[in-house]
């Protein structure tokens, strides 16, 4: 079990690491091991973790070297080596041993489209920095939890409900 949340605004916001630190908390039942928070001027994403795959290294979010691109993942990558040998042989270099760190390199590869190779049980969030753009996807059964609430100035996610009742706004609709 993991946990993710995160929210993207329409604006830029100054309370951001509060927000998105509180909508991780929340989620510390479902990954109690570590916490990871990223924030950018108008996104935040958040991740619990429980360290099964690359304990030492796995850390959530992950991004690529760049920093341009980062993802957050409740799940298991079940084919992240065979993934990761042809990330390889594209050029891409890894850092760490995590599926996780498959997902970045995948969506440079190969874009949105790589979901498509993705073999799982997964949700994840990919927040593409240089193009501003935040992707959600889950694995085709459904077997990890993704909520979301879309509002006229705030899209807020998470891997249950309770994240999105740190944003004050949400609660209001």
């Amino acid at each position: 079990m993991c946990g993710i949340a995160g929210f993207l605004e329409g604006g830029p916001r100054t309370d951001q690491r509060d927000v998105i630190s509180r909508m991780a908390s929340s989620l510390r039942r479902r990954g109690p091991d570590d916490e990871g928070l990223c924030c950018d001027e108008h996104v935040a994403l958040g991740a619990r973790r429980l360290n099964i795959v690359d304990p030492e290294n796995g850390h959530r979010p992950v991004s690529n070297p760049s920093g341009t691109i980062q993802v957050v993942l409740n799940g298991a990558i079940y084919n992240f080596t065979a993934l990761r040998a042809a990330l390889q042989g594209l050029g891409h270099c890894f850092h760490t041993g995590s599926d996780s760190e498959v997902i970045v390199h995948a969506y440079e590869a190969w874009g949105p489209a790589c979901v498509s190779r993705l073999d799982g049980m997964f949700a994840f969030a990919i927040w593409d920095r240089s193009h501003r753009t935040l992707m959600l996807a889950r694995d085709r059964m459904g077997e990890k939890p993704l909520y979301y609430y879309a509002g006229p100035r705030t899209f807020v996610f998470g891997s249950d409900c309770a994240p999105c009742w740190s944003i004050p706004r949400c609660r209001a609709t």
